[in-house]
């Protein structure tokens, strides 16, 4: 995981498994949640997938799920068709 430069927008390792979930909140560019279903709930910034407030809420996505000490968070967030 160490050689992935997520930050430079290489796609990630082949190991990884994405999930689906659907966008529940935009609060601001740089804030949101996404709903994975279960109780699982995930932090994520919006601005980085091209998420637009009022536009994207309740849209499909599918992203990768990293655990933060305050909960998880969702990477590498790809936009489904509404």
């Amino acid at each position: 995981m160490k050689e992935w430069n997520r930050r430079e927008g290489e796609p990630p390792p082949a190991h990884l498994a994405r999930l689906q979930g659907r966008v529940s909140q935009i609060k601001s560019r740089a804030s949101g949640t996404i709903d994975f279903g279960r109780g699982i709930q995930a932090f994520t910034v919006p601005s980085r997938a091209g998420l637009v407030r009022g536009v994207h809420e309740n849209w499909p996505v599918t992203a990768l799920i990293a655990f933060r000490y305050d909960g998880p968070e969702a990477w590498a967030v790809e936009l489904g068709q509404p």
